[in-house]
């Protein structure tokens, strides 16, 4: 993908510049939360050495034969390191991991999960992404580190073969459904959510975000809002985000919502007014928006891409 785009590659040079400690993920102690029972999740921001973290939530659920795992974090030794440890806390064996898209954040660690008779499940279009672009992305992020295959080695990947979810898949963990579901284009190319409906439990990867303004330099911003409240349309008492704290009321699910609307207005007035992204990036926030943290990193990384994408589309009315 020759068109990987110096947006994308200015996104993960701002994370890296905002979270340089990201690269390895070795030397802390890894805490797993229970948010339910038979269902956990790993947060970041819930660590005590909060300067080592993996950008990405992890969630878990387990049935009464079976273990899920929703996301890997970034890398082969933190998935390592989250396995170690994941078996001081599960009873039952992994048989299910599920990538809720290709972002390295929450998919560079499927190296620990290979070759254990793990069933893994993704979108076609984000595998096949994953395979392409990964490599550049290691090197780009990645490139100085020692041990570069503690990262990930894509080739042990190229040829793997995983189940992809098209539009709806039922799993079963022993006296536990779970659904699958592919919301297709909208934070990327076939979003993933999980449901879980013993607990009533989300997992949103990163459709939602809690705290923080969501990443949309992947993402097709119009198709994303218009799909959102059908998203989350089954009953739910908990959704785990793909970064950012657990939500258990749906105020706080808005936040994101809102966020997209405030990218949608900025987009279709940046196209109509013939604004420049410095103008742009001078619109003021509204009100239910302003304490989300990073909104101006975020809008700068995402705000041109989005301009071309409603501009091709014809989205503007």
């Amino acid at each position: 993908m020759k068109n990987l785009s110096i947006i994308k590659l200015h996104f993960y040079f701002i994370i890296l510049c905002l979270f340089p400690e990201l690269l390895f993920t070795s030397d802390y102690a890894i805490k797993i939360q229970k948010i339910n029972d038979g269902v956990w999740m790993y947060n970041p921001d819930n660590n005590e050495n909060v300067r080592k973290i993996t950008l990405s939530n992890i969630g878990i659920i387990e049935g009464e034969q079976y273990t899920m795992i929703i996301d890997t974090g970034n890398s082969k030794s933190f998935s390592l390191k989250f396995l170690k440890e994941l078996n001081n806390i599960i009873t039952k064996p992994i048989k299910y991991l599920i990538l809720t898209h290709r972002h390295f954040d929450h998919s560079f660690g499927i190296e620990a999960y290979l070759n254990k008779g793990i069933s893994i499940y993704m979108d076609k279009n984000e595998f096949e992404m994953l395979k392409s672009e990964g490599p550049r992305i290691k090197n780009m992020i990645f490139g100085n580190i020692k041990e570069p295959d503690q990262i990930i080695d894509f080739k042990n990947i190229l040829n793997l073969k995983i189940n992809h979810v098209e539009d709806k898949k039922i799993l079963n963990l022993g006296n536990r459904k779970v659904l699958l579901k592919n919301v297709g284009r909208a934070h990327t190319r076939g979003d993933i959510v999980v449901y879980d409906f013993k607990s009533k439990s989300y997992f949103a990867g990163d459709l939602v975000f809690m705290g923080r303004a969501a990443a949309f330099s992947d993402a097709n911003v119009r198709l994303w809002l218009n799909k959102y409240e059908n998203i989350f349309n089954l009953p739910w008492l908990l959704i785990v985000p793909g970064h950012g704290s657990l939500i258990d009321r749906k105020e706080n699910l808005n936040q994101t919502k809102y966020w997209l609307k405030f990218v949608d207005n900025s987009v279709k007035r940046a196209i109509k007014q013939g604004d420049m992204i410095s103008e742009v990036l001078d619109y003021k926030y509204p009100d239910r928006i302003k304490e989300i943290k990073f909104k101006d990193i975020t809008l700068k990384r995402g705000i041109k891409k989005q301009i071309k994408i409603y501009e091709k589309k014809n989205y503007i009315e």
